[in-house]
């Protein structure tokens, strides 16, 4: 084992820019060739791969919509249809079958997931945008993309995560790049559906949908449950709600009017860290009794698009959310007292796009130009409970932090010849915070930063479903307001700027076979400005480079039977200070998942079959790499693991009926240490679930 792991390493190091483009350009020569020389009569079997023919799905880009087939990024995506195949519970399940995407359960249930992708740290997916439909953030603000809320999976249609050009596309956060949850919005044929799955700890994931569309107006309204005891010995129950809406509406030929609405609740018990003692003595213990998170969340959009005429058409989407976050945590020393943090972000803003499709100079293209608006606040207060479990007390710090942001943005898809695409693409956004401590009656100097930054996009198609694209991009992470807002980088008279990044990439996507497809690309990112923190202050001054190749791969040797793969090698280090050459924290150097699909007709229904098991390398959690693990829990390496999982699902006319077991070794595993919260978070062991739905 150490010796392969050995090899494994030197060869990581190994990994260079001129290695990276030499391998993918070497594939993409022999992928290319292979491709040209396919006999046609195969194409009789390519429906055999309909679960997963890139062709079929599109790509929404604050509005536009695209064929992956004709997108110079890399794209991996994940249907409604295979999460319910797989039994997956969560979102952040479903993130262990994208190439290079790092999934972090921070407290085991799958609430709140963390993704970090291509390195990039996943804690509260503060280093990942969430968007909905393409355009509006998950996060309670801009500075917080992603932390504390997820959306179920009841009301997804699909789950895409594109890199390469999406900060130009989407905005700030996106340099690793960006989740685009799509919702199920009426389309297709009428039907309603009712669904419940029941598992281990007494897990219930159940609810009921409905959908339909009859040319003028669509509609689909959806209702997700989930509850449970937890895997932890104690303090370990949850529960969340969520209810969506979705109404749309086409008067005539030339308008169309979408307007969403989604409500969410949360009530968790939270147990917590543990030591390393505790873990290897009982991996389901808990220390903190008391602690519990209530969150509320409030959302909604209205889209309004205007046919303005053959091809051009503008659209505006208004959109605003109220969050409403409170965290209470026993007092760790053992008082019968408790402390709380609660917060209220009420946020909004504005989108407007024009789209044209003319031609351009005789050539064929696709302009986009659009603006944004958005604003939020974060009001944000400490409170010293009067006891344990209060939930009420005396306040001893109020914050009320607003965010204001403004972007513009202009890109294009240029069809050089029939095979040949050009896509450039520019982004300029304005930032700025300000603070007011409410019980001192003191306000913060505003802070303000800016960027520029772009992409520029080749495609090349020498063959009927066979793409060759290559992208160059600058992106940026704005700084998190309570770096901006510290008071010790006020006091310096720091002005943070935007972390930035460069982004090389070059990858291969094809379908020209009938038993195969794949994708596949290697990339380098050099992230700059890194914000670090010196004796109180922060400061733009870290480096990483981030550099790996990723893949996916789908290959069915006989009718009904599928292999598939996918995963990642890859490599982040800092790249200058004191901790050069170190891994970045939460950065696997391998993510790996592997599975065998098989599907049998049986009567009139069908049984489907998969068995996959997912590989997540080892990590550290602090910027020193610290191996042996400290006695406490807080500090030290995050050993490998893999997770081997079933699952079984009968489907019959109207009815489905699925089973699942997950973790069927059943690994004792971790994939956090946080001194705050005691420790590090185990994991859930060996866990079953089965469930049914019906549609009507």
């Amino acid at each position: 084992m150490f010796k392969t792991g050995q090899l494994l390493n030197n060869l990581q190091k190994r990994m260079t820019k001129s290695n990276i483009l030499t391998i993918a350009i070497l594939v993409i020569t022999i992928s290319t060739l292979r491709a040209q020389n396919v006999n046609d009569s195969s194409s009789a079997k390519k429906d055999s791969l309909n679960s997963a023919r890139l062709e079929e799905v599109t790509v929404t880009s604050t509005g536009v919509k695209q064929k992956i087939q004709n997108f110079a990024s890399t794209i991996n995506f994940i249907s409604s249809k295979k999460m319910e195949e797989l039994n997956l519970q969560s979102i952040g399940e479903a993130m262990r079958l994208i190439p290079g995407a790092n999934y972090l359960d921070e407290d085991g249930r799958g609430i709140k997931p963390g993704i970090g992708l291509r390195g990039l740290d996943p804690n509260r997916a503060g280093n990942t945008l969430v968007v909905i439909d393409g355009k509006f953030p998950i996060g309670q603000s801009y500075s917080q993309l992603g932390a504390y809320y997820m959306m179920p999976v009841g009301p997804v249609d699909r789950v895409e995560v594109i890199k390469g050009a999406s900060p130009v596309l989407y905005g700030g956060g996106s340099i690793g790049g960006v989740v685009n949850i799509i919702t199920k919005s009426g389309k297709g044929m009428p039907y309603s559906r009712v669904f419940a799955n029941y598992g281990s700890y007494n897990s219930l994931n159940a609810g009921a949908e409905t959908y339909g569309n009859n040319g003028k107006v669509s509609y689909y309204a959806g209702y997700n449950r989930r509850q449970g005891d937890g895997f932890r010995t104690a303090n370990s129950k949850f529960n969340t709600n969520d209810v969506t809406l979705q109404l749309g509406m086409k008067p005539d030929s030339l308008n169309e009017i979408k307007v969403y609405v989604n409500a969410f609740t949360e009530n968790s018990r939270t147990p917590g860290g543990i030591s390393q003692t505790d873990f290897e003595e009982n991996y389901r213990k808990t220390l903190n009794l008391h602690d519990v998170f209530i969150g509320k969340r409030f959302s909604t959009s209205i889209n309004y698009t205007r046919i303005l005429n053959s091809v051009s058409k503008i659209s505006a989407s208004l959109y605003g959310s109220y969050f409403l976050r409170d965290w209470w945590v026993g007092d760790r020393t053992g008082k019968d007292a408790n402390t709380g943090e609660v917060r209220n972000i009420p946020s909004g803003g504005l989108f407007v796009d024009y789209n044209n499709t003319g031609n351009l100079g005789g050539l064929k293209n696709s302009f986009l130009a659009g603006i944004r608006i958005h604003g939020d606040r974060t009001n944000k207060y400490f409170l010293v409970g009067d006891h344990l479990d209060a939930r009420t007390g005396k306040a001893t710090l109020g914050i009320q932090a607003p965010t204001n942001v403004y972007e513009a943005y202009v890109y294009d898809d240029l069809s050089l010849t029939e095979k040949l695409k050009f896509s450039p693409g520019l982004r300029y956004t304005h930032v700025t915070f300000n603070q007011k401590d409410i019980i001192a009656g003191t306000e913060s100097d505003a802070s303000k930063n800016e960027s520029l930054i772009y992409s520029l996009g080749l495609i090349y198609m020498p063959a009927d479903n066979l793409s060759i694209y290559t992208t160059v991009s600058r992106g940026y992470q704005p700084p998190a307001i309570e770096s901006a807002m510290d008071p010790g980088t006020i006091a310096a008279g720091t002005m943070l700027k935007a972390e930035t990044s460069n982004s090389y990439e070059i990858g291969i996507r094809s379908q020209s076979l009938s038993w195969l497809d794949f994708s596949l690309s290697g990339y380098l990112l050099y992230y700059n400005n890194k914000v670090i923190n010196e004796s109180g202050v922060n400061k733009n001054a870290g480096k990483s480079f981030h550099r790996g190749i990723e893949a996916e791969i789908n290959v069915l040797p006989i009718e009904n039977l599928k292999f598939y793969v996918t995963g990642a090698l890859q490599k982040a280090t800092f790249a200058n200070g004191q901790y050069e050459g170190n891994y970045l924290p939460y950065a696997p150097t391998k993510l790996v998942t592997a599975g065998v699909r098989y599907a049998i007709n049986a009567g009139k229904g069908q049984f489907v079959a998969n068995v996959y098991d997912s590989y997540t390398g080892l990590q550290y959690n602090d910027a020193a790499n610290t191996v042996p693990p400290t006695p406490d829990g807080f500090n030290g390496m995050i050993p490998d693991y893999n997770l081997l999982n079933a699952t079984l699902s009968y489907s019959f006319k109207k009815l489905n009926f699925n089973a699942g077991m997950l973790n069927i070794l059943d690994r004792h595993y971790y994939t956090q240490r946080f001194a705050y919260w005691g420790g590090l978070t185990p994991s859930p062991g060996r866990t079953f679930s089965a469930g049914m739905s019906f549609k009507f």
